[in-house]
This record gives structure tokens, sequence and C-alpha cells, in this order.
């Protein structure tokens, strides 16, 4: 599944080639537990919050990328790493659903963490970010379509 808009991209028509199939994914589509728990299947919604798809650290070119999110806005990822020298962490798939790159950068590389996100803490990790999971999993913010970093904005 792709954005609509990447489906006219020459690296796409080159995997077509190759025998690859390409469908359009409908436009900024975000998990959504209170449907999927109510259905039963994977829900999902549309959500204008930048901040459940990425998650930045300044300091250190380090931008945290939900999968859904990378997958609707490749091409500007794709700038953001080529032009600017950003690395991208992806949130892994099984996780996104926590919404993780909503996460708390607190400067000097460290950042505060959803703790029932442990596959994408070990990947802030392993870049070398000091990561402090939250003392509980942040299952309440969840119902109500926020995430950690909705905690601390400011009007």
């Amino acid at each position: 599944l792709v954005a609509e808009h990447i489906l006219n991209d020459p690296r796409v028509k080159k995997y077509e080639a190759k025998g690859h199939v390409f469908f359009k994914m409908p436009d900024g589509l975000q998990y959504d537990k209170t449907l999927s728990e109510n259905w039963e299947i994977p829900g999902f919604n549309k959500i204008a919050h930048i901040d459940f798809n990425l998650g930045g650290i300044t300091e250190r070119k380090l931008v945290a990328v939900c999968p859904n999110y990378a997958s609707e806005h490749r091409l500007s990822l794709d700038f953001m790493q080529e032009k600017l020298g950003v690395h991208l962490v992806p949130v892994p798939r099984e996780e996104a659903f926590r919404h993780p790159a909503s996460f708390l950068p607190l400067g000097d590389n460290k950042v505060l963490v959803d703790s029932g996100a442990p596959k994408f803490i070990e990947r802030l990790k392993d870049e070398g970010v000091e990561v402090i999971p939250t003392a509980v999993p942040l299952d309440s913010l969840l119902v109500n379509k926020g995430g950690l970093h909705c905690l601390f904005n400011e009007v």
C-alpha cells in the first residue's frame, strides 16, 4: 500500500516492471485502539496530530517515524534524509498503535517514552539515545486518542 502521489514515482515504476504490485492507501489513516477493540479487528481513523507520527531529537538529527506515516510521506522522508542529513528510526509496526513517536525530548540526548513500547525503546537505545521509560504504560492516553507528547503541549 502506498499513498496515491507515490504511485507515479519512478522508483515505484521500476518495482512494478519487476512484477511488484502497489495499491493506493487511504490518506492519513491511523490505528484507533477504541474502534479496534469494539470491532475486534484493527480499526483506523483520520488524525491530524503530527506528533503521533513523528518525534524528533534535534541535536542528533534523529526522527522517529510511524510506519503508516512513512508509507504515506516517503518522498518527504527521503528528502529529509538525503538533503538534511536526518536519520530515521522506524517505529515497529506492532507498537505503532501506541504512538511511541509521541515521546518527550528532554534535551541532552534524553527522551521520555511510553514504557508500553519496549521494541521502540530498544531501537532508540541502539541509536545511542538515553531513554527514560514511563513508570507505567500509557494505556489510558490511547483510549482518549492522546500520546505522551500531548500531556506537555502548551496552549
